[in-house]
């Protein structure tokens, strides 16, 4: 099994949170830690889509990005794909 993490931030400002949604400040890790790629995929679409003001990122366990994951809500750019993986 390949550990994966999501980090989840807000769209808007780009501000870390912790799991619970709360702002991370200061030390410590602030990583959801996945025991595959699957189940990291899966809670970020399903926490963007209870979140639009939010945004996930899943990163491979060397810390190479995988997947962003944002809401229809807000991505509605020309080079958004909203609760897909954007292309990466």
């Amino acid at each position: 099994m390949k550990t994966c993490y999501v980090t989840i931030a807000e769209f808007q400002t780009g501000i870390v949170l912790k799991a619970d949604g709360s702002r991370h400040l200061g030390p410590g890790d602030y990583r959801i830690e996945f025991d595959d790629e699957h189940q990291a995929r899966e809670f970020a679409r399903q926490y963007v889509a209870a979140h639009p003001d939010h945004e996930c990122a899943v990163t491979s366990e060397t810390g190479v990005q995988i997947a962003i994951y944002r809401s229809a809500v807000i991505a509605a750019g020309p080079d958004s794909e909203a609760g897909l993986d954007n292309g990466l």
